[in-house]
This record gives structure tokens, sequence and C-alpha cells, in this order.
């Protein structure tokens, strides 16, 4: 493997045109798939924690309506939650209320069906699969209702496919926003490099005639900032060539005469 001061020599001998391309190329290959992970990851947490709020809100009003009637010795529940859904025979939104033994009461649209328990004093909230083969968001907490000996494991139930639907049309929002952000990224690299680069395409043309004698100096009709750079060459161009211009005459006047003494022309 090469060392970095190897790269980093390769890197700094590349040309402007180079360096932004790679540095463009970093940041869409690098910067915005990452940057569209994060920004998944943090919406799908959002909103999943916004879902299980909700749900949590109908857990405490389910608590609220628990009883024990000592008489019939039954739980009852006499509280309306306020959505149909949970009166309608698999609608996806279920409640259930039960000690694990003999004491079980549940909403009706659960119909036949039981939620799956697991004990847990906190409150807590998973995924499980529900009637039908249906995907549910569950949160679930036990507590304790007198006289019974056992505690109550209450769970409220929804289907999740609003929430994975709603996650996956952000995600695809996000990546064509970010397909698109990278497209104008590139275009915008290609104009740079086009426009904002030609002074300097030019500048080295000219250098080049300047080399090769097609002309005596820089161009100055340049922008301001190498136009200070284009004068300060063409002024050193021109004191080489005076000092040039000098030597040869210096020559000229000391080289030795070729004719013979005492001969006229």
């Amino acid at each position: 493997m090469m060392p970095w001061p190897y790269w980093q020599g390769r890197f700094a001998r590349r040309s402007i045109a180079s360096r932004l391309l790679v540095a463009t190329l970093v940041i869409v290959i690098v910067g915005l798939p990452l940057a569209g992970f994060l920004l998944s990851h943090h919406y799908r947490e959002s909103a999943t924690q916004a879902f299980d709020d909700r749900l949590e809100a109908l857990l405490n009003v389910v608590i609220a309506g628990v009883a024990f009637d000592r008489v019939e010795q039954r739980l009852d529940f006499d509280r309306d939650l306020g959505d149909p859904r949970f009166d309608q025979v698999y609608s996806g939104w279920y409640w259930q209320i039960t000690d694990g033994q003999q004491h079980t009461l549940t909403s009706r649209s659960l119909w036949d069906q039981r939620l799956p328990t697991h004990d847990n004093e906190a409150l807590s909230a998973r995924t499980i699969d529900g009637p039908r083969a249906s995907s549910l968001r569950l949160v679930e907490r036990d507590i304790q209702l007198a006289p019974l000996e056992q505690p109550l494991h209450i769970s409220v139930a929804a289907e999740d496919e609003a929430l994975v639907n709603n996650v996956r049309q952000f995600q695809q929002w996000l990546w064509g926003g970010l397909v698109g952000l990278g497209a104008l990224l590139l275009a915008v690299l290609a104009l740079q490099i086009r426009w904002g680069l030609a002074p300097l395409r030019r500048m080295r043309t000219n250098l080049r005639e300047v080399e090769n004698g097609e002309a005596q100096q820089l161009d100055i009709a340049l922008d301001q900032t190498q136009r200070a750079s284009t004068r300060a060459v063409n002024g050193s161009s021109a004191e080489r060539l005076i000092v040039v211009a000098c030597c040869a005459c210096s020559r000229v006047k000391h080289r030795p005469s070729s004719r013979v003494p005492g001969r006229r022309s």
C-alpha cells in the first residue's frame, strides 16, 4: 500500500480541473448517500415514534376504562376509544386486556384471535405478526388492578402499513432529490470547468505562443485577477529582451575586424 505522502504528491501535481472533479465526485459518491441514509433513518425513527405515541395515548384510555366486577368476577371496559375500527372485525386496530389465565377482554375487531403477550412493567413497543398475516405495531404494559392478584397485561395494536408506506414514499422523494442534486452538482462542475477556467486555458495558449515566438508578449485582455500577473510576466520578458539586445550589441562592438592591415578597399 502506497504511503500518504506519495498520494499527496500525486494529487498536488494534478490540474485544477482534476481537483474540482475529485472533490465533486467525493461529494456525490460519498457525501450524498451518507446524508440520504442519515435523513432516512432519522425520518423513520421519528415517524415510528409518532405512531407509537398515538398508540400509547389509546393505551392510556384503555387503562383508564378497565375495571373488575367483583359480583360477576369478570373484567369490564366501559370507555369509547372514538375510533370505529376497533368495532370492525379484523380492521387492523385492536386492544386486549388479559391476566394470562382466566380473565381476558378484547376489542370486537380482534374477534377470535389473540395478541401475543410479553410481560413488562414498563411501556414497550414492538412489531408483531397479526391476524391474517398482517404486520402490527404493538404498545403494551402491565398494571396491577385490585382485587386481582395477577397483573393485567394491556396492549393496543394497529397495522403499520400506513407507516411503512409513508416512510417508503419519503425515501423515494429523498433519493430522487439527492440524485437530482448530484446531477446538478456535476452540471455546475462542467460549467465551472468550461467557463470558469477558460481564462487559464487562454493564458496557457498565449504562453505557448510566446515560447514559440508567435507573440511578443502575453495578452492583457484578461480578468483583474490575472491581469497583474500578465503585466509582471510581460515586464520580465521585456527586461529579458533588453538584456539580450544589449549583450548582442556588446558582442558586435567588440568583435575583431577581419580586414588585413594596410589594405584599402
